[in-house]
């Protein structure tokens, strides 16, 4: 797994964490992590 996908996956599991699988979105993720939806997309199909 290369940087951009740990900081994603890490991003992913504490928004999870807070909100809840359901109530977190792609979106939410890619902003906090400061990554497009392309760019999450790229790495998680």
């Amino acid at each position: 797994m290369n940087d951009i996908e740990k900081r994603i996956v890490k991003t992913a599991i504490e928004l999870f964490q807070k909100h809840g699988y359901n109530d977190t979105s792609i979106n939410e993720i890619c902003s906090v992590c400061g990554v497009t939806k392309g760019t999450f997309y790229y790495h998680f199909n």
